[in-house]
Parts: C-alpha cells; sequence; structure tokens
C-alpha cells in the first residue's frame, strides 16, 4: 500500500516568526554575556584593589617597622632644640638609607621613594613636631593608586635607661638591717640598678624592705645573696616568686659623672674661716684642706662649692636651700674628701631659695641637691624632704636616717653603696623626672604605644 506524504502549509502570517524568536534569545545571551562580562570584570577589578590596598598596608607596616628599626641607634646629646633634633634626625637617615631620597629643613624630615617589596610598592615616611618632647613619624605605603598610612610616636628620653631608677651604683649594693626604702607614688620608683658584674652584686640581709624591683648586669643568680626576712616588690625572701621582681643580665653600661664646673661659677665668696652657729653663708667656696664643721642653725644659700681635699661636716640643724658640689679628685679619693650629714641636716632644691636677682640664674637649675664625685657622703640623721639627686663617689646610709629624695641616689665609683640600721629612704621621681643638672647623657627617642593609628 503506497502511503502518500502530506505537506502541510504554514500560514504566511507565521512565516518570520521563529527567526524573530531566535534573534530576541540571542540577544538575551549576548546581553546576559556582557552583564557576566562586567561582573567579572568589577570582580577582578575589586580584587585587584583589594591586592593592592594589602600590598600597600604591608608597604606601610614594612617602612613602619624599619624606620623603627633604624631610629633605635639614634642619639643625640643633652636637651637639643626641635630644629636641631630635626637636622640630626635628617643627617642619621640620609647616612643610614642605602635607597630613596631624604630631605629635612629644621622642622621636617621626609623620606620617600623607598622600596617595599617585590611588587612595585613604595612607602614614604614623614617626621613631625608632636606635643612636648615628641616626634610623630607618619608612613604611607602606596602600591598602584592604593595608599595606606600609620601613624606613631616617639618621645626624646635620656639614653641607657639610668635615669629612670631610684638608685644606681656601678658598685655592689650592701643592705641590712631593718633599712627600707620605698616609692613615693608607686613602687617602681625605689627600683634600684647595680652595674657591677663581679662576686655578690647584692648583699641584701637582716630584714630590709625594698619595695621596688633589684636589677644587675650580672647573669648568675648567685650574685644576688638573700638571707633573713628580707622582701623585695613586697616578695619575702622564701617566696619563689621574689625571683620575678630580680632582673639579671641587664645591659653593661658607664655611669656618667657629674660636671660640677657650671655650679662652681655660682660660688663667688670664698670662706676665710669656719662660720659659727647661727651664720648665713651665701654662693659659697671652700678652699682645699680647711675641714670646716657646720654647726647648729647654719644657713646655706645658693652653690656651696667644696674643693678637695676636704672633710666637711653638717652637724646639727643645718639648712641648705640650693646645691652642694665638690670638685672631682677622682675615683679612690674618698679616704682624704668626705661629705658627713648628721643630726637634722635638710636640703631644699633650688627653686626654694629667695626671690633675688642674685638667684635668677640659680633657680632655673633645679633637679640636684648633693654632686660630690670623688666624695664619700654619709648620712646618719634625719633629713626631710632632699629637693634633688644625691650623687657621691662612695654613699653610706646608717643609723636613723631618714630622707625622702626628689631625684635618685647615685653611688658613682666601684665601692659597695652601703645601707642598714633603720635608715627609710623614700624615692620621689613625680618631682625631677628628668636628667639633673650637672650630667650630660645622650638622647633617645622611645617608642609612645598608646599614640599608634592606622588608615
Amino acid at each position: 500500500m503506497i502511503r502518500q506524504q502530506i505537506k502541510r502549509k504554514v500560514p504566511k502570517k507565521h512565516k518570520g516568526v521563529s527567526y524573530i524568536l531566535s534573534l530576541i534569545v540571542v540577544m538575551l545571551l549576548g546581553a546576559l554575556g556582557m552583564a557576566m562580562i562586567q561582573s567579572t570584570g568589577k570582580e577582578i577589578h575589586k580584587g585587584l584593589n583589594q591586592r593592592d590596598g594589602m600590598n600597600a598596608r604591608l608597604a606601610a607596616e614594612s617602612g613602619l617597622a624599619y624606620l623603627t628599626e633604624v631610629l633605635e641607634r639614634f642619639e643625640i646629646s643633652g636637651s637639643p632644640s626641635s630644629s636641631a633634633l630635626f637636622n640630626a634626625l635628617g643627617s642619621y637617615y640620609n647616612d643610614e638609607l642605602t635607597t630613596g631620597s631624604v630631605s629635612y629643613d629644621g622642622a621636617h624630615v621626609t623620606i620617600s621613594g623607598v622600596q617595599a617589596g617585590p611588587s612595585g610598592s613604595t612607602f614614604t615616611g614623614q617626621f613631625a613636631p608632636g606635643v612636648e618632647n615628641e616626634v610623630v613619624v607618619t608612613v604611607t605605603g602606596q602600591t598602584g593608586e592604593a595608599q595606606r598610612t600609620l601613624q606613631l610616636s616617639f618621645e626624646l628620653v635620656p639614653g641607657g635607661g639610668i635615669f629612670d631608677k631610684g638608685i644606681v651604683s656601678m658598685g655592689p649594693i650592701h643592705i641590712s638591717g631593718s633599712a627600707q626604702i620605698d616609692g613615693a607614688n608607686n613602687n617602681g620608683e625605689s627600683d634600684i640598678l647595680s652595674l657591677s658584674d663581679s662576686g655578690i652584686v647584692f648583699d641584701l640581709a637582716s630584714s630590709c624592705d625594698l619595695a621596688g624591683d633589684i636589677y644587675t648586669v650580672s647573669d648568675d643568680p648567685a650574685s644576688v645573696d638573700l638571707s633573713g626576712a628580707v622582701t623585695v616588690a613586697g616578695i619575702p625572701r622564701t617566696n619563689p616568686a621574689i625571683w620575678n621582681h630580680i632582673h639579671l643580665g641587664v645591659e653593661p653600661q658607664e655611669l656618667p659623672r657629674p660636671d660640677t664646673s657650671t655650679f662652681a661659677a655660682f660660688a663667688t665668696n670664698t670662706l676665710a674661716s669656719v662660720p659659727p652657729a647661727g651664720s648665713t653663708i651665701i654662693n659659697t667656696r671652700v678652699p682645699a684642706g680647711m675641714n670646716p664643721t657646720f654647726n647648729d642653725n647654719t644657713v646655706i644659700q645658693g652653690v656651696l662649692y667644696i674643693e678637695s681635699p676636704n672633710e666637711v661636716t653638717f652637724s646639727g640643724n643645718v639648712s641648705v636651700s640650693g646645691v652642694i658640689v665638690t670638685d672631682d679628685p677622682g675615683a679612690g679619693a674618698t679616704a682624704d674628701n668626705t661629705l658627713s650629714f648628721q643630726g637634722n641636716a635638710s636640703i631644699e632644691g633650688v627653686e626654694s631659695l629667695p626671690a633675688d636677682p642674685l638667684f635668677d640664674e640659680l633657680r632655673t637649675m633645679p633637679g640636684s641637691s648633693i654632686l660630690a664625685p670623688g666624695f664619700e657622703v654619709t648620712l646618719t640623721g634625719s633629713m626631710g624632704t632632699v629637693g634633688g639627686t644625691i650623687a657621691a663617689e662612695q654613699i653610706a646610709m646608717t643609723g636613723n636616717a631618714t630622707l625622702s629624695v626628689q631625684g635618685m641616689i647615685m653611688n658613682l665609683g666601684s665601692a659597695p653603696m652601703e645601707m642598714g640600721g633603720s635608715t627609710h629612704v623614700t624615692i620621689d621621681r613625680s618631682v625631677y623626672d628628668t636628667v639633673p643638672p650637672g650630667f650630660t647623657v645622650p638622647s633617645v627617642l622611645s617608642t609612645v604605644p598608646s599614640s599608634y593609628t592606622e588608615n
């Protein structure tokens, strides 16, 4: 049987519809493709921006870390002016950096064009004045168009870590009896440092009580000898936790000797004979070999400058408003050079001097009370508040010596510093917390962690 194929005719009005539908589909697919291409492009661009932003941040972090590491080796003498500090910083980085460029004008230092990685990232650092003795370091890292900025401040402080202690000695420190050392405002004010590194450095015995920590350059635990009812940082000797407050192996350094020549210029009067009790002496030089005793109710104003050799005694209620200084006969001369404070002597700072033009310049130099290089200073009685740092070749405190020192105590020589009896010393660093007059030490820039910001 033969089947016939029947052809259906498409109505004319339906012709071309399929082409239109196909064209619409193609257009939709094209639009979708373009949308996907645009979306992918945006994501790629976004990813590139994120990559550049991360690299820029890494460049800023690397730059800040590098500049900070280099800054750890920077030192400058004394307390420089702002322009001297920034010129010194600019010169220092110009010598230290092997890439990039350094420019400085006494007010700012700019370091630019330093490569911070293989991706083409760079950083720029700027040093600018901050509040008081601070320097603000701003580091901007850049990769492509992306930038990230970090900021950190540094404070100009005395180098070496010596002048942040309460008591410092070049030699060993021996404390016995019921001697007590406190901080007026916090325990850290009474921290004690010995720069001796041989034998027994700290010999603490009986019932002595130290409120602060102790530090030694020796790394041998046997260099610290504890016996009796000793306490350090309030912790008794029998408690192993006491060793958390005994710091071994600190960095060795030299204890600077004071230069008393600045004060010597004020001593315009020369003592001709030992003054009687109740006398007032002003800006006076004690000639070598006089060996005077200043008796009850003697008043000393301004500078008392003592030549060597001399054995000087302050007895009874001697009152000092100003500073006692000596020349420097050198180490090993203490047998013929002594200052002995007995009874109820008192030493007030230079700011207590009368409002007289004679003392105007001296009143601008607060912070030192006794500067006696080459002399042994012995304290046996009550001295009340001492208005500044005590520094001597050798220091001994015995009997019922009681004093509150607005500053620090410095044993300049290698002979032991001795404390015994019922001595009670309070260290108050709230009044004078900088390098006392007469001393010159390098200043460094120390990080202020709380100042860190980023954007």
